[in-house]
């Protein structure tokens, strides 16, 4: 069981995840060792402990409306949330052992190795989101974000979109695994996740949270020719349509535009009575793709959605923004 006993003396072999604050004022990273280390704003090493019992490949931080939590997710299956201790919960003078944090819930429902781990948008409550090699997507919500050790498990569904049970019904047809996910960052629209899939695809899920197990309709693949290892939405600010950042090992971003509008009830659209649920339903093309020399590993987007950074195998971050005539080019001097 992974605890948070105090600092570690080793270095980390390999960093694997960074994830800064929301205010950007602490950043957390994860790392091949299974360590987590926090970070304050001057760079200084704030909280260290070892999280897991393998390589810890995110970290993740929850809004702050939540208190400072975080959520991890490991080679030895397991998604943690941890959450950082007050000086009134936790008179024990300076230094604390792991910076005050500890372990607030394990979740180990997966079977296999998970690559990725992510919190909702605030607005829905507290949800998280894990994916791994055993080819699941899982949901959990903490019904009560004062007892964080207490974990609902409301979703569970193959990343092609199937629920697990259908799956079980023709388990030599099974899909890629996830690599990666990402909520839409909307507060208006329904629950979505991006998906990014070992076999070059990308896939949305609309999420009925009520509903456990049964996610709603995908748009066909968004597609790459190989292994899709980072994606990202761009921050919802009043644009018409939704921008989704794909990175994949075949060398390239891609940058979909996507539309959402609400589907025909289930009946009309089935020869029936109008009425009845109906879903939303997406669309989406590529605008834009970026060439790299080496595989691309992340992108992720600046507060407005204006810049993009993008990591490639080369060692390098380069960094992205439109032109006056609406091309993305890359920023002279960056990477």
């Amino acid at each position: 069981m992974p605890t948070a006993p105090g600092n570690a003396s080793a270095a980390p072999s390999s960093v694997h995840g960074i994830s800064y604050d929301y205010y950007g004022r602490r950043v957390a990273t994860c790392s091949s060792d299974g360590m987590i280390c926090v970070y304050d704003e001057a760079g200084h090493k704030t909280g260290e402990w070892r999280a897991h019992n393998g390589s810890c490949f995110r970290v993740v931080w929850a809004h702050p409306e939540f208190g400072p939590v975080l959520a991890s997710c490991s080679f030895d299956r397991k998604v943690c949330v941890w959450e950082e201790a007050s000086d009134a919960e936790d008179p024990a003078p300076h230094p604390r052992p792991a910076g005050g944090w500890r372990l607030a819930a394990e979740l180990q429902q997966a079977r296999d190795s998970l690559h990725d781990v992510a919190f909702a948008p605030h607005v829905h409550g507290l949800w998280l989101a894990s994916c791994g090699d055993d080819r699941l997507v899982r949901v959990y919500e903490a019904p009560d974000v004062m007892r964080l050790s207490e974990w609902l498990a409301s979703a569970e569904f193959e990343a092609s979109g199937e629920t697990k049970a259908r799956a079980a019904e023709a388990p030599g047809q099974r899909g890629a695994a996830p690599q990666c996910l990402a909520w839409n960052p909307s507060h208006v629209e329904p629950m979505a996740l991006a998906l990014g899939l070992a076999d070059g695809s990308a896939r949305l899920l609309v999420l009925e949270p009520r509903s456990p197990g049964r996610p709603g309709l995908a748009p066909y693949p968004l597609a790459h020719s190989d292994c899709v290892r980072g994606l990202s939405w761009a921050p919802d600010v009043g644009r018409s349509h939704h921008l989704l950042a794909t990175a994949s090992r075949d060398r390239s971003v891609k940058l979909w535009k996507l539309r959402v509008a609400a589907a025909e009830p289930e009946a009309a659209r089935d020869g029936g009575a109008a009425g009845g649920a109906s879903d939303p339903r997406w669309s989406g093309e590529c605008s834009a793709e970026l060439a790299h020399e080496g595989q691309v590993w992340r992108v992720e987007w600046n507060a407005c959605g204006s810049m993009l950074a993008v990591a490639v195998d080369e060692g390098r971050v380069h960094v992205y923004s439109r032109d006056e005539a609406g091309d993305w080019q890359r920023e002279p001097g960056a990477g």
